[in-house]
C-alpha cells in the first residue's frame, strides 16, 4: 500500500510541475553532465605510438583545438563517448541556449574523463609513465576547462568530480592528493567571483567538495559533493574517515544555510539508490552507495529539507526526475542531469532549469538534445 501511495504522489507532482507556469520574472541555469571527453578518438586509425597524441602532449593546450581540427576524427555515433566533434558541437549549442535564456550559472556534475582513459593513453602512446600520464590529463583537462569557459564566458561555471575523474583510475580516489590539488587550479577559474573561488580552494583539495554562494544570489548556497567517496566501488586510503568527514562537513554548511535562511542546491555526481545496470550483472539490488552513508545522508537531507530546494546528480546518463522520500516529511526533487556521451545509446542531452528568483524553487526544466540520427540539436 504504501509503494502504491508513493506512486500516485509521485505522478500528482510530476502534473504539477509539468503545469507550472512560467513568468518573465524567472530565471534559470544549466547543467551539463558526464562529457567524457574522448581525446583518443583522433588515434583510431593511427598506429601507435599515435602521432596526433605525441603533438598533443608537446602542445600547449591552446594549440589544441588546431591539432584536433588538422586530424580526422570518426563520426559521432552511439556507443562512443565524447570525441573533439562532439565536444565542440555540444559547447556551441550551450553557448546558443545560453545567451537566449541568459543563463545565471551553469553546473557540471562530474565526469569530465572518458571511460578507460588509462588504458586508452597507455595503448596509443606506448607508454606506461605515471609522470606523462598525469601530465596528459591535467592537460585534457585546462583543455576543456577553456573550451568550456569560451562557450560561458560570462559566468561562474561551478565544476564536480566524477568517478572517471582521477590521475589514478575508476572509482578511485586520493584524498589531499595530487589530482585534486592540480585540478582545483585548473578549475577555479571557471569561477568568475573571487569569494566563489575562495570557497571552492578552501575545502576541494581535502576531498573534492566545496561549497559556495553565487556572487548575484546571496540567500543561495550551492553545496557540492564528491559521491565518489560513498560509492560502493569507492577505493583509496582513508576513504571511510573521509567520508564522514565530509558528511560532518556536510551538516555544517546545511546548518549554516539554515541560519542565514539560503536556500540550498545540493549538487554531486553519483546519486544513492540502486545502480540498474550493476544490478542485471549481478542478478540482485546493487546500491549506488554504501549503506551507511546513504543512511546519513537521509539524516542529513531530512533535517534540512525546508532548506533543500533540489538535489541534481549526474552519472546514470539517463534524464530523469526522482524524488527522496522521507518518513516524516514531503519528498525532495532529484533531477538527474543526462550526459553529454552517448556511450549507452543515449543521445547527447543537457538541461536547463528555471527557477523562482524569490525562493529559488524550481518552476520548470527542459532538456537539450542532439538527434544522432538526423545530427540537430533541438529542444
Amino acid at each position: 500500500m504504501r509503494w502504491i501511495l508513493k506512486r500516485l504522489l509521485f505522478a500528482a507532482i510530476l502534473s504539477v510541475l509539468a503545469a507550472e507556469p512560467l513568468f518573465a520574472a524567472d530565471r534559470s541555469f544549466i547543467s551539463v553532465s558526464d562529457i567524457h571527453f574522448d581525446p583518443f578518438q583522433v588515434c583510431e586509425d593511427q598506429p601507435a605510438p599515435c602521432p596526433a597524441l605525441t603533438e598533443l602532449e608537446k602542445a600547449d593546450v591552446t594549440q589544441w583545438k588546431a591539432i584536433f581540427a588538422n586530424h580526422t576524427e570518426p563520426a559521432i555515433q552511439s556507443g562512443e563517448d565524447s570525441g573533439f566533434n562532439l565536444l565542440e558541437s555540444s559547447l556551441q549549442k550551450i553557448h546558443n541556449k545560453a545567451e537566449e535564456i541568459h543563463a545565471e550559472f551553469a553546473l557540471i556534475p562530474g565526469d569530465f574523463l572518458a571511460h578507460e582513459f588509462h588504458e586508452k593513453y597507455i595503448h596509443y602512446s606506448g607508454s606506461t609513465s605515471s609522470r606523462k600520464y598525469q601530465a596528459f590529463v591535467k592537460k585534457t583537462l585546462q583543455f576543456m576547462r577553456d573550451e568550456i569557459h569560451a562557450a560561458l564566458p560570462d559566468i561562474s561555471i561551478y565544476p564536480l568530480i566524477g568517478n572517471n575523474d582521477s590521475y589514478t583510475g575508476d572509482y578511485q580516489v586520493v584524498t589531499d592528493g595530487l589530482f585534486l590539488q592540480d585540478t582545483q587550479n585548473t578549475w577555479a577559474t571557471l569561477l568568475q567571483d573571487s569569494a566563489e573561488k575562495k570557497a571552492l580552494l578552501t575545502t576541494f583539495a581535502e576531498a573534492g567538495y566545496y561549497a559556495l554562494t553565487p556572487a548575484q544570489w546571496p540567500m543561495l548556497r550551492i553545496i557540492a559533493l564528491d559521491t565518489v567517496l560513498f560509492s560502493t566501488r569507492g577505493t583509496g586510503p582513508d576513504l571511510d574517515a573521509s567520508s564522514l568527514e565530509q558528511l560532518a562537513w556536510l551538516h555544517d554548511e546545511l546548518l549554516d544555510a539554515k541560519v542565514k535562511g539560503q536556500r540550498v542546491l545540493l549538487v554531486y555526481h553519483i546519486p544513492p539508490g540502486v545502480d540498474l545496470l550493476a544490478s542485471l550483472a549481478a542478478a540482485r539490488p546493487m546500491p549506488f552507495w554504501k549503506l551507511k552513508y546513504s543512511r546519513l545522508f537521509e539524516q542529513e537531507v531530512h533535517q534540512f529539507q525546508d532548506n533543500i530546494v533540489a538535489v541534481l546528480p549526474g552519472h546514470i546518463h539517463i534524464d530523469s526526475l526522482r524524488f527522496l522520500f522521507l518518513k516524516t516529511t514531503g519528498p525532495v526533487p532529484v533531477y538527474v542531469t543526462p550526459s553529454i556521451s552517448p556511450i549507452f545509446g543515449n543521445n547527447p542531452s543537457f538541461k536547463i532549469f528555471y527557477f523562482d528568483p524569490e525562493n529559488f524553487q524550481i518552476k520548470k526544466t527542459a532538456t537539450v538534445v542532439y538527434d544522432m540520427d538526423k545530427s540537430t540539436w533541438h529542444e
